[in-house]
C-alpha cells in the first residue's frame, strides 16, 4: 500500500515495514502482524485500516503506525453466511465512506446411492 510518499508492506526481515520511496532506511512497524491484510491508508497518511485473514466478521482496526495504537472503525458481515468460506479482498474509497469486498462461498450437494439387494 502507498500513499505516494512511502510504500508499506512485509518485508523480507519477516515484518511490516514503511520504506520511503525517495530512499532511506525503512522504519518497521511493530503492531502490525503477519495475519494483518492491509486495506486502506487514512488520507492524512499516519494510519492504516487494517483486517485479518479468516475473520467473520471481518472487523476493520484503525492503527496509528507512529505509536501502533489500534481502534476499531468498524465490522463487515455479509448478509448471508450459509456456506461462507471467507471474505477476501477488501477495497476502501480513500475518503473510507465506501467500501466493497469478495467472498468466497462453498454450497454443495450430498447424495447418497444405496445399493439395493
Amino acid at each position: 500500500m502507498w500513499d505516494g510518499r512511502l510504500v508499506l508492506a512485509w518485508g523480507s526481515e519477516g515484518k511490516y515495514s514503511i520504506y520511503p520511496i525517495a530512499g532511506g532506511d525503512p522504519q518497521p512497524v511493530p503492531a502490525l502482524m503477519e495475519s494483518d491484510v492491509i486495506a486502506q491508508w487514512s488520507e492524512d497518511g499516519r494510519s492504516v485500516l487494517v483486517y485479518r485473514r479468516g475473520e467473520i466478521p471481518c472487523r476493520l482496526e484503525r492503527v496509528v503506525l507512529a505509536t501502533g495504537h489500534q481502534s476499531f472503525f468498524s465490522e463487515l458481515d455479509p448478509a448471508d453466511r450459509a456456506g461462507l468460506r471467507s471474505m477476501r479482498e477488501i477495497f476502501i474509497t480513500d475518503d473510507l465512506q465506501s467500501y466493497a469486498f469478495t467472498t468466497y462461498y462453498q454450497v454443495s450437494s450430498l447424495f447418497v446411492s444405496v445399493a439395493q439387494r
